[in-house]
Formats: C-alpha cells, structure tokens, sequence
C-alpha cells in the first residue's frame, strides 16, 4: 500500500526539520482533528486588550475591593467632616465664650463703678461739711473700699463748683496745705483755661432744672458779670492721689484742675447737669497721663438742699453743689477688668477693639456715628477713619488705640461685622436701646464677637476677632485625624484584603480554565482515538475492554498511485492532500452516523453497526461508500487549488487531476476493544476486518466492491434501492474464490446528501447517475488487480476483470 511510504515521508519531514512551503490557503480550512479556534481563551494567555479596556475590566472584576475601600475612605472622610466641624463649632464656641466673657467683665467693671459712684453720690449730696479739713479723711475711707474692688479705675473724685472768690481761695490754700503742696502762687491756685461758666444748673423741689445766666435764682453762690471772677469746678478730692500698691498711676497732676477749662470735660459737665444724670467724656488725656493711652471720666452731678435764699424762712431749693466723678484709664480698665478670668492662649484671646460711638442723642440712647446704619456703609466701612465720627478707645494690637495699623484693621473686620449686622436685623438692637447686645459669627476673614453697651450716655461697642480662624488649630485634637488615618488604614486593608482574595480566586479561576481547556482538549482527543461510548471507560482506567458484534460493515478505502505521488512532492504537499481528503471523508462518516476507525497513510477505514449498533448499519455503509466515490471530484479541485508544490511536478499534476480511490466493504461479525499499553487504540478483530480490507486491494479505481455478505445484507436491508452488479468469482488470498459485486449507485434521493457548496447543508438533493460497473470475467478465474502504477509515468486505468455474469 502506498500508506508505508507516505508514513516514511511525514516520518523524514519531521526528523529533517525542514520548514514546510507556505500552503495556499484560500477556501476551507481543514484539521486532521479538531479546531483550536473553538477553544475558549484561558485567562492565563496574554490580554492583547487596550491599556483603557483593561482598566476599565480590571475595575470591574475588583469592584468589590474598590466598593469596600471606597466605603471605608468614604466613611472616614465622613466622620472626619463630621468631627472636625463640631471641633471647628466647639472652637468657634470657646472663642465666643472667651470674647463674651471680656466684653462682660468690662460691662460689669462699668456698670460696678458707676453703681458705686452713685453711692458716692448720694453720700455727698447730704455731706454739708465736706468743705471741713477732716472730711478730706472721710472721702477717703469713703472710696477706698470702691477702689480695692475696681483696680481698673484711676480715680473717684469730688468736684465742687467754686464762684465766690474767697472760697477759691481758701480752698487754694487747703489744698496746699493738706496736701503738703508748695505755697507758690503757681502751684496753689487753681489751674483753669479762663472759660467762663456763664450758666450754673440746678433743680427746684419740683425737679425742674433751673439756668439763668448770668446769676442763678437762690442758692448760696453769686457769679459775677463782666470782669467777676466765674465758677470753677477745680479737682478737690481725688482718691487715691498716689497709689502706694502701684496699681495705679499717680493723680497728683490733677489735683485743683478745674474741669471746665477743657471743652470735652466742659461739655460733658454741663450735660450732666442739665439732664441731672451721668454723663461720659469722649475720649480724652487726662491731665495725669504720662503715657499714650486715652482716658475717660463719668460725671454725676450733686444736688444738696440748700435754702433758696439767705433768709432762714426762705424756700428749701435741691442746688448743684459739685460733681462727683469716676476717672479711667481705657488699656487699664480693659486689661484690669479681665484679670479675673482664666488665662486663654492669645489664638483664642485673638484681637479686642474698643469703640466709643459717640453720646445718645435721646432717651432710646441711639448714636449719631454711621456705622451699620445702612448697606451702603459696610462696603464704605473699608475706608474706615476717623470721619466716620467713631472713636478709637482701646486696641489689643496697638498702644495708640489710634495708630495707623488699628484703623487699617478695623476697615477689614468692619465691614464683615456690619454685612453679618444687615442680614441679621442686629443693627437696630446694637445702636439703639440701653441694654447691652451682643452676636457673633464668621467671616471670610476670621470669626468675630460684638458687644454693645451704654457707658452712662454714650455707646461703646466691643469687637473680639480672630484672625483666620487661628484658634481653631489651637484648640484640635488628634481624634479627626486620627480617625482619617484608620479609616485609609482599613480601607488599604480592604483593598489589598480583598484583592488578594479577588486575585487569588482569578488565578485559580484562570487555572480552572486551563484545566477545563486540558481536559477538553484531552476529551476531543480521546473522542478522536476511541469511540464516544468507551471513553469514559478509557478514562475509568479499565483494563479490559472488548466487545463482540454481531453484524458490522467494515469499510476500507485506498487512494490510487499515492505511493508513486509522494515520490514527486515534498512532505507538506504529501499530509495537505491527506488533511484535504480525510477532511472531506470525516464529514462524510458523520453525517452517515459511521465510525471512523483509523488512517494508515493513504488508507480509510470505516465500522457500520460497530460500536455504534443500528439495524441499518449496512445502509449506512452503502451511502457512506456512494457518497466518498462522489466527492473525489471535490477532492481533486480542492487539491489543485491548497496544494500549491503539486504544479512543481507534471507526474503530480496528472496525478491529482485523475486521483481516484478503491473502497471494499464486508459484512459480518467483528470483534472490537481497547488494546496497547502505549498509545492505546480502538481496534477491530476477526475475519469480516481481513476480507473487507481484501475487498479493497482487489477492487478497482473509482469502484466500490462489496461481498456476497454485504449485498445479500444490503438487499435484506433495503431491496431493490441501491444498483448492484455481480462482477464473479474472484480468487482472494487467504479465503480463495469469492463471488464479489459492485455497487454502482442508488435508486431514488440521497439518505445523507453531501452538498459540495456549504458541508453544513442537509436537504435532500437529487442523487447521480449510477456509475457504470466494469464487466465481469466471463468465466470464474480469479482477477487480482494492480493497486496502482509503481512506475514513474502516471497511471493508466486498469483492465476490468472479466464479470461472472456479464453486464
């Protein structure tokens, strides 16, 4: 047979090494076994996906990691927010509650002072000798329980008012004498700057207050006309006049001043007077100042009754006899007022500014300063200065309260304070009304405090500002940090946790792919070797596996002048045209439902009824055999158009347009198992193997040889369907004369029609033309033909072998 040459010539090209020629590959692709392509991809094969796709798929196949961490961040980032607001909240409370508690204990100072002073008051409106030596004594154990409590205030002091020059100068003369002051005439008088008092205040028994420059009606003063000495209102007693706990500057300077020489304490005087009430100095030096900071008095008038007239009968009238007044200095009573609280680090203590807006214009007590009054003046208020009708009385940032940094500071917090006032509805109850005020917020700038509160008739407005939020970072803690820090700590946790675990399932996942692959693989291959129904006793691991049927169709088949063709091509021409064939021939055997046993070279066999049993296996190998006879046509144009070395060699060229096959078939019992150690196979035994495989060596080209058994089987099977002609007496070796025939065609359509333009169609078409069988040998000798040319040239039909009975 020409398989033992065609085997030696594949066994020299993979031996060789030699690269096959490049095969035409136009048309169908064809595999002896199966397709790789119908694999799936493992997971462990190169991803030739884009760098986009492949992060987006990454994403997605660990989502769940990324969802878990993502959850953790997010609930980090949450808590942190969460936390570090209410820190911030807490903060800006801590700041509140420490501007607050400035702006209070400097309202209690005041309002304690003033309290006392009234008290003093009171005291002096019934002290009618206060004009004796001891009473200097008096005064002063009077004020020094009010001092001791108040360190933030100067002074307290008695102001009588003077007009009668005799009484001036007796009390010139007291003064320098209680006071160890030098008898010069410069020291002892009493300083004045020449202003007359032309209007002396006082009230009659009904309240009402009573002026009539330029001599009073009643009281026990006369004031003098044109060139008359006027009243005075000379500085008398001012305690403490030295300080010997240092707590406070000297007052010494002051003593004998007369207050109404300087038009703000004049001004201020003569409003205390006539509203019979307290009345506040703007900011001013005071005459002791030896420093820069700005001072402050608060006059209360003192009425006594006193006779209207000199005669003893006369009227009893309540008659201004002095004033008693308290005396600050601003930075003291501030930073002297707030001693008492506890000590705050300076982010939280942050800027403290003290305005004086300016004297109540009624009894509502609102000011006539343009702060907050309208929105036009917060956006105006960053050209804050002194035009604004404010004054500067206390900056924590500077000495001067009036120094050019306080005001550029006050035109940043100013506006922001006032636009806060605006949407607020603040503005009213801060410049209006005689209670104290106070709201807070924040701003782009920092957060801020304001406080509002009269100082007996002026209003003054505390600010407490922090600076861009700078006691906020003071005041935190590690917690929101802290807890930012465990919760990207858990979420890499989570990630890495479940990513690992994603990753790992992948690879195992990828490895269950490989090994689904392998044994896929391994199960095509095992399906390719054994039948379908042993496979899985062939993978059981059983030892002995045989069967016997009893009624099987062996089919072999043989390609002409194979062995002479192998000669002329090279080896991948040799398997190209096997592949082709066999390609076209393992269609063939699964739409009939056969079982391809096995290829030897150019050689085919095929079992019917074995191992797949089935009433019509005959048939089944009748149609198989018709149909691989009619595809050698197809065979041939395939060839001619893959197998590109077949045009190197007129010998192959002839060859592949003539190509041609033998088939024989026999019918009858077989024995069939598993045998080999090493590459085991199905194999097929007994006497119906032997003389169906002599039934294709002795047949011819083109012709199909059946046995006496397979068309008596055949005729039983489906009588008067197929054309057969009885070709005689044959002489076989090893079984001696047997009568064969040949099956040349079918009556009637297709059972399995082979459709050459597409192999996956089915439908019926019509079946061709029996072919014609060559005669038989008339008389019964034994013919064995040739199984093709052995010699050079191309083959040349063979002679029929004279036909038993003719036709």
């Amino acid at each position: 047979m020409g398989s033992n040459a065609a085997a030696s010539t594949v066994r020299q090209n993979s031996t060789t090494g030699a690269q096959p020629p490049k095969a035409n590959t136009k048309g169908r692709r064809f595999s002896l076994l199966f397709r790789a392509d119908d694999l799936p991809r493992p997971l462990s094969q190169p991803d030739n996906r884009s760098s986009h796709m492949r992060f987006l798929c990454g994403c997605l196949d660990y989502w769940p990691a990324c969802f878990m961490s993502a959850l953790a961040l997010a609930g980090a980032l949450t808590s942190f927010l969460v936390l570090k607001t209410s820190e911030d909240k807490s903060a800006d409370n801590t700041f509140y509650q420490h501007a607050g508690d400035r702006a209070t204990v400097l309202v209690w100072e005041l309002q304690r002072v003033l309290g006392d002073l009234q008290i003093v008051t009171a005291y002096m409106a019934v002290s009618y000798d206060w004009r004796e030596d001891y009473f200097r004594e008096k005064f002063k154990n009077l004020t020094a329980g009010i001092l001791e409590r108040s360190p933030g205030t100067q002074g307290l002091t008695w102001v009588p008012m003077v007009s009668d020059p005799a009484e001036r100068a007796m009390l010139e003369e007291q003064q320098a004498r209680q006071l160890n002051l030098p008898s010069t005439p410069a020291q002892s008088r009493i300083t004045s700057s020449g202003q007359s008092v032309r209007c002396i205040y006082y009230k009659d028994a009904a309240g009402a207050n009573l002026c009539s420059p330029p001599t009073p009606v009643g009281g026990p003063w006369s004031v003098g006309g044109p060139g008359v000495p006027h009243a005075f209102f000379p500085v008398l007693f001012l305690e403490p006049v030295e300080d010997p706990s240092g707590l406070r500057s000297s007052n010494a300077a002051a003593i004998m001043y007369d207050l109404s020489s300087n038009a703000a304490r004049n001004a201020s005087i003569s409003k205390a007077i006539l509203q019979g009430s307290a009345s506040a100095t703007s900011r001013l030096l005071l005459v002791q100042e030896t420093a820069t900071q700005y001072g402050l008095i608060v006059f209360v008038p003192v009425f006594q009754s006193l006779p209207c007239s000199p005669a003893p009968s006369a009227p009893v009238c309540r008659t201004l006899a002095g004033l008693t007044d308290a005396v600050f200095r601003i930075s003291d009573l501030v930073i002297k007022s707030q001693q008492g609280l506890a000590q705050a680090s300076a982010d939280i203590r942050g800027e403290q500014y003290l305005l004086d807006l300016g004297a109540a214009l009624g009894a509502d007590g609102h000011v006539g300063a343009r702060v907050f009054h309208s929105d036009s003046d917060c956006a105006s208020l960053g050209n804050y200065s002194a035009a604004w009708g404010v004054d500067e009385l206390y900056a924590s940032t500077n000495v001067s309260a009036t120094a050019p940094g306080v005001r550029a500071r006050l035109a940043m917090v100013l506006p922001a304070i006032c636009r806060s006032a605006q949407e607020r509805g603040d503005v009213g109850p801060l410049l209006v009304g005689h209670q104290p005020y106070s709201f807070s917020g924040v701003d782009s700038d920092g957060a801020f405090l304001v406080s509002s509160f009269m100082v007996a008739d002026r209003r003054w407005l505390f600010i407490g500002h922090s600076t861009a939020l700078s006691y906020r970072a003071s005041l935190a803690t590690a917690a929101p940090g802290a807890i930012l820090a465990v919760g990207v700590l858990l979420a890499a946790v989570f990630f890495v946790g479940l990513a690992t675990f994603i990753y790992k399932r992948r690879a195992m996942a990828a490895l269950n792919v490989d090994l689904v692959r392998e044994q896929l693989l391994t199960s095509r291959l095992l399906h390719n070797i054994f039948p379908h129904e042993l496979v899985p006793r062939v993978v059981a691991g059983e030892k002995l596996i045989a069967q016997q049927y009893e009624s099987a169709s062996i089919i072999f088949s043989d390609i002409v002048g194979f062995t002479t063709f192998s000669s002329h091509v090279e080896p991948s021409d040799v398997v190209m045209t096997l592949n082709i064939m066999y390609d076209i021939f393992d269609d063939i055997c699964t739409r009939t439902g056969v079982y391809k046993v096995e290829t030897i070279g150019d050689g085919y066999m095929i079992a019917a009824g074995c191992p797949n049993v089935s009433p019509d296996s005959v048939v089944r190998a009748a149609e198989t055999a018709l149909l691989m006879r009619d595809a050698i046509p197809r065979v041939r144009s395939e060839i001619a158009l893959q197998v590109a070395g077949i045009s190197k060699s007129e010998y192959a060229t002839q060859w592949a347009g003539s190509l041609n096959v033998r088939i024989g078939i026999n019918t009858g019992p077989v024995f069939a198992g598993v045998a080999g150690k090493r590459n085991p196979r199905f194999h097929l035994f007994g006497d119906t193997v032997n003389t169906a495989s002599r039934m294709e060596s002795n047949g011819l080209p083109g012709q199909i040889q059946l046995s006496a058994a397979t068309r008596e089987a055949l005729e039983a099977a489906a009588p008067g369907r197929y054309v057969m002609t009885e070709r005689g007496d044959v002489d076989i070796k090893g079984k001696g004369l047997m009568t064969l025939h040949w099956l040349t065609g079918r009556i009637g359509t297709c059972l399995f029609p082979f459709a050459s333009a597409s192999s996956s169609s089915f439908s019926r078409l019509p079946c061709p033309s029996p072919t014609p069988a060559p005669r038989g040998r008339a008389s019964g000798s034994a013919h064995t033909p040739s199984r093709g040319g052995s010699g050079p040239g191309p083959p040349t039909p063979l002679a029929a072998p004279p036909n038993r009975g003719g036709g």
